[in-house]
């Protein structure tokens, strides 16, 4: 018989710390404040938390994890799914990754009071949370009466449960915004991610039209520096005047 180990901290917890994290590392990308659905809205929307970046938002399930572990074998954790008949939580959840494929139940990889302090504390916890794709999952049938889990490494391999269906795209919290995003968003959600090299390249570009009187400053770097997406506004509202503007890279010659 395996050992299992059930979590010693709240789902509320376990969203602060995450989202707060998340958040902070990531604050310059921003677009507004978090945002956490009443009750009654996540009973309708199927997620427990949405994040809005520049150019990209995220949509969260958060869940607790069980570890069970086999004797010598490397540990794995677990969370159960609702059944439909208690909630159309995870049908919801996929319906909405169909328009927003940034959705995401997150899970931790750690089960105890202990951990997450320290986890917390230590700026490890989206390096600590396993991120499931709702696009990559089944749908449940309304008379689904099986009490199904998602199961997880820390080594990203994951099964959908009671009848074993891989699960592709499992990474850490941090992964998704981490050293590889570009790519990841670009290949991902179909757009190009809008990051601060984007911000830079419009901040040249501008320079390079002129016409406005923040332009020495933006040149020198400190207004930029300082808020890159409020410089870059009044900078449109002045010479463009328009709120927001999109570069696309044209193709080469020889690819048309």
């Amino acid at each position: 018989m395996p050992t299992l180990a059930k979590p010693e901290f709240s789902e509320l917890s376990f969203a602060f710390a995450l989202t707060h994290e998340f958040a902070q590392r990531h604050r310059w990308r921003l677009a507004s404040a978090l945002y956490f659905p009443t009750l009654e809205e996540e009973s309708i929307l199927g997620w427990d938390a949405g994040i809005e970046f520049w150019g990209l938002s995220f949509f969260i399930q958060f869940k607790r994890s069980e570890l069970f572990q086999y004797r010598k074998q490397a540990p794995c954790y677990r969370f159960p799914i609702y059944k439909p008949r208690k909630s159309a939580q995870h049908n919801l959840l996929i319906q909405w990754s169909q328009r927003e494929r940034l959705t995401f139940y997150c899970a931790p990889c750690f089960t105890t009071r202990d951990e997450l302090t320290s986890c917390a504390l230590d700026g490890r916890m989206t390096r600590s949370s396993k991120f499931v794709p709702a696009r990559n999952l089944p749908m449940l049938a309304p008379t689904d009466n099986a009490q199904h889990y998602i199961t997880f490494t820390e080594s990203d391999t994951a099964q959908f449960r009671s009848k074993p269906v891989d699960v592709e795209g499992v990474r850490s919290a941090n992964y998704y915004l981490g050293g590889d995003s570009s790519r990841l968003m670009n290949a991902d959600s179909g757009a190009s991610l809008i990051d601060s090299r984007y911000f830079q390249r419009l901040n040249q570009a501008l320079d390079e039209i002129g016409g406005d009187s923040n332009q020495s400053a933006d040149r020198s770097g400190n207004t930029f520096d300082r808020d890159p997406v409020g410089t870059l506004r009044a900078r449109l509202r002045s010479i463009l005047e328009v709120e927001w503007f999109l570069m696309i890279e044209a193709p080469p010659r020889d690819a048309l």
